[in-house]
């Protein structure tokens, strides 16, 4: 059997885990589809089998495998041979309406869904809430639908978190006694636009104090570790931000390069700062404090909106609209970790 995985980002998510349960646990042969040159050519370097998403090669790996195993939508150009079966992982479980959530969906987003979604037999999701949300925003077969957890997850509690977060930053961190992790969603991609820009932080705060921030960080000594969305980290590149020394950004090739998911540092985090990510949901399991920070709150429910009506109870922490609120639900996640 030939298990070909793709996932977006390249080479993470819920395909990674599972290929790496397959490599370790199985005699199964096994190979990636890449959307991105020099990561392709760095698996090669590697000894992974992978192949370039849409090219000649990539196609004839695709058209040999039994299974093909991916995390999104964004691979359209994927023919099917009637004894394949393609599974979708997905890669998320959240808050956000998207999709056929969206009355205004463009009808070429439309074909798009409909052109993928034809071809999946089966989606993994991470639970029964999962399985009724997803299956209405992608217009998919709820009967073709299972609940199975997400394997990304399975390395949350198990991994070294802080060893990791070394192997990307050196010997610049090891002297800190706490941590804090930013994930914020984006708010923008080619076809949406949500929520609101501050172009100088990306706190996205009218009143951010970048002194004041690494002031707190320095007298708890902490670090703040931030990564934007895949998204938004193509869209920002180059832009400089407001972010003390005590700030360190993380960015998907840091992590690629380092060989790491983002799944596997969770448990080095004291604290996590996100708004409607669902990255939130996967650091619930360690049941360790997380901050809200949602600004644009109104905005962003009124724009994009939520999948759930009483959006409140799916998010469990302090919810933050200003610089000072979250500097005291900062300060009072690292003195009271246990208050949530």
């Amino acid at each position: 059997m030939l298990f070909v995985f793709m996932a977006q980002p390249d080479f993470a998510c819920n395909p990674y885990a599972l290929w790496e349960y397959v490599e370790k646990n199985t005699q199964h042969q096994t190979a990636w589809i890449i959307k991105r040159k020099n990561r392709y050519l760095d698996l090669k370097s590697r000894g992974i089998r992978c192949a370039l998403y849409n090219t000649l090669e990539g196609r004839a790996l695709i058209e040999e495998a039994d299974f093909v195993i991916t995390n999104s939508y964004t691979f359209l150009e994927l023919p099917k041979r009637d004894e394949q079966l393609f599974v979708n992982l997905w890669h998320g479980s959240g808050i956000k309406a998207h999709d056929f959530y969206n009355y205004d969906i463009n009808p070429r987003h439309v074909k798009k869904l409909k052109k993928f979604f034809d071809k999946i037999d089966l989606m993994c999701v991470h639970s029964l809430d999962d399985r009724f949300r997803l299956s209405a925003q992608l217009n998919f077969d709820m009967r073709k639908s299972y609940v199975t957890g997400q394997p990304r997850l399975d390395c949350v509690k198990s991994s070294d978190g802080k060893r990791l977060l070394k192997k990307i930053y050196g010997d610049q961190i090891s002297n800190y006694n706490h941590f804090i992790f930013f994930a914020p969603s984006f708010r923008a991609n080619m076809s949406t636009h949500s929520g609101t820009f501050v172009s100088d932080n990306i706190f996205r705060l009218e009143d951010y104090d970048d002194i004041a921030l690494g002031e707190f960080l320095t007298r708890t000594n902490t670090a703040l570790i931030y990564k934007l969305h895949p998204i938004e980290q193509t869209a920002f590149s180059g832009r400089e931000f407001l972010m003390n020394e005590n700030c360190y950004a993380l960015t998907e090739d840091m992590l690629f390069d380092c060989d790491i998911r983002y799944t596997e540092l969770l448990n080095a985090f004291d604290v996590m700062m996100s708004d409607y990510s669902s990255i939130a949901y996967d650091y619930l399991l360690l049941n360790r404090p997380i901050v809200y920070l949602i600004p644009d709150y109104e905005e962003y429910s009124k724009g994009r909106g939520f999948v759930f009506h009483n959006v409140d109870y799916y998010m469990p922490g302090d919810k933050v609209y200003t610089f000072s609120e979250m500097m005291a639900a900062l300060e009072e996640a690292l003195n009271n970790p246990d208050k949530n």
